[in-house]
């Protein structure tokens, strides 16, 4: 397709998605398609040259954002590619719902490993595969924990300035402070036992 030839001083061509003849000069259109509406590549034909299918997840190999999802940009909007994936095959998506993964793979967009849910759905799904912090968890089970219970206990028991303690084990004076004061790892003895 796309083949130019001339014929009465005009250059004729064949849509490259239609087959339709079209005078490519007096059109201005691009070169290969003989309307705008043929000029837009469909997002089936934008998406799924980026999709590396010979693994059990199949990854996004397009731009990705700093979580690691897909994204594709269509039509000058910007796409997460597991929502778009779920929508290629049929899935509509309700306005307020999220694509979840059951694979916990932000790049993967194979539907089997997709559903749509809510954020509670969503954060629901992380807590009972243990990848998230649940109301009770404490200490060094905590995700954003910086310290060890042991670390603790010595930081309750040093005497140096809280500047030097932090400094020290690489953590901000105001969580020394906490330590001390019990504001914070309040669960734990006054020392543990070995």
């Amino acid at each position: 397709m796309g083949q130019t030839h001339c014929k009465d001083g005009l250059a004729y061509g064949r849509c490259d998605r239609c087959g339709q003849q079209f005078i490519k000069a007096a059109r201005g259109r691009p070169y290969r398609y003989c309307s705008s509406a043929c000029a837009i590549v469909p997002l089936e034909d934008r998406f799924y040259p980026n999709v590396d299918t010979s693994g059990d997840c199949w990854l996004w190999t397009g731009k990705r954002n700093a979580d690691g999802y897909g994204e594709l940009e269509h039509r000058k909007r910007l796409l997460k590619a597991h929502r778009v994936a779920l929508t290629l095959t049929g899935i509509a998506i309700p306005p307020g719902k999220e694509v979840c993964h059951t694979c916990d793979n932000p790049a993967c967009v194979r539907p089997s490993h997709l559903f749509v849910g809510t954020h509670s759905d969503n954060m629901q799904d992380m807590v009972r595969k243990g990848r998230g912090v649940t109301p009770n968890t404490k200490g060094e089970e905590h995700g954003a924990a910086r310290l060890t219970a042991q670390q603790v206990l010595a930081i309750r028991a040093d005497g140096r300035s809280q500047r030097v303690i932090a400094a020290a084990y690489g953590v901000a004076q105001s969580l020394i402070s906490q330590i001390k004061s019990r504001k914070v790892w309040k669960h734990l003895p006054e020392h543990l036992t070995p």
